[in-house]
């Protein structure tokens, strides 16, 4: 009875082992090696030609030279794809794993897996770099409106001490006090929202324009310009 029950672990063994060295040997066969390879060539040219029409691949020396690659590859693998379909037996696609060939053929995927890699890392960097140009296109878009209200002849009487409120139009009526109340309030919303602070004179509820602030819309706006043409040369 014990002689059996190790004949049968036995039996169990050698054929567990069997299942395991046969996995191994299906998964490296030449031609399942081959239908990673064709699967990997079209997902990154795919992938090439997804970010060359979104414009993120600009640059058309880095296009070409990965059609260039990629057309290499393809002209490598040719031969190999031969050998590959010349086997009639699983015999011989055996053989295939034993004489280098699946050896070569995942050379060429850890290749394809590279340029893969260097598309998508090239065009998430494009895409970034758009993200971020289109805030600072919208910030400075923002200061722009903030000095078009500094400077465009509605602050007067700028005088030694540097304070200056909105000229107003002779004719003190209730109707210019209401709009001139209104355009305060929209004028300071809009440099609120671009980080100015803009005191208001408790009194007669108008706005006060400092030279202060006026530098200061000046230096946001100078140092965004300066941000973006660093943005443009990366």
């Amino acid at each position: 009875m014990s002689l059996d029950a190790d004949i049968w672990g036995y039996i169990t063994g050698v054929l567990s082992v069997l299942a395991v060295i046969f996995q191994i040997m299906r998964i490296n066969l030449p031609s399942t090696k081959l239908k990673k390879f064709d699967t990997l060539l079209q997902e990154t040219e795919d992938l090439l030609h997804e970010a060359d029409e979104e414009g993120l691949l600009s640059g058309g020396d880095f296009v070409h030279q990965t059609n260039e690659t990629l057309i290499g590859l393809r002209t490598t693998a040719q031969p190999l794809r031969s050998r590959v379909h010349m086997a009639k037996t699983i015999f011989q696609e055996c053989l295939g794993v034993f004489t280098g060939l699946s050896v070569r053929i995942s050379l060429l995927c850890s290749e394809v897996k590279e340029l893969k890699a260097d598309i998508a890392t090239t065009s998430e960097k494009a895409r970034e770099t758009l993200r971020q140009l289109g805030l600072i296109n919208n910030q400075q878009e923002a200061q722009r409106i903030a000095l078009g209200l500094l400077c465009d002849g509605e602050v007067s009487g700028v005088g030694d001490s540097g304070d200056a409120s909105l000229s107003e139009e002779p004719g003190n009526s209730d109707s210019f006090d209401e709009s001139r109340s209104q355009s305060d309030e929209t004028e300071s919303n809009m440099l609120n929202e671009v980080g100015i602070e803009v005191p208001t004179d408790v009194e007669d509820k108008t706005l006060t324009y400092d030279r202060d602030i006026i530098h200061e819309a000046i230096e946001i706006v100078e140092e965004t310009c300066n941000t973006t043409v660093a943005c443009e040369a990366a």
